[in-house]
């Protein structure tokens, strides 16, 4: 039987991948780094004509976490969300897969707020 975060990860995963961005989800085993989010992701970007109109790769981490479980975020996984996002990239915590298509539309300038 499936968890409830794994029925999130999956949910997640279906969005990235019709969105075309590439992902990967590092096996937390206690030896690397603390507190990476559960999907590292490179989304693509297309930057406007005024800025060479080629496409770039925008860094993205997501952690998932299960309904009502999103204020369980560990304090190596929020300093790790805060530095992805201090840095230019994008990192949040969600339990909902619309939350990653809408994040992914923002950045593609789709929505702005």
């Amino acid at each position: 039987m499936q968890t409830p975060e794994g029925k999130v990860k999956d949910a997640i995963k279906r969005v990235l991948r019709a969105r075309g961005t590439w992902f990967y989800m590092p096996v937390q085993n206690g030896l690397g780094v603390h507190g990476i989010p559960d999907f590292v992701c490179c989304h693509p970007v297309l930057i406007t004509e005024d800025m060479v109109g080629k496409t770039l790769g925008a860094f993205v981490g997501i952690e998932a976490k299960a309904v009502g479980k999103e204020r369980n975020t560990s304090a190596h996984q929020k300093m790790v969300i805060a530095q992805i996002n201090e840095h230019g990239g994008l990192a949040f915590v969600t339990s909902d897969a619309e939350i990653v298509e809408d994040n992914l539309n923002k950045l593609e300038g789709v929505i702005y707020e």
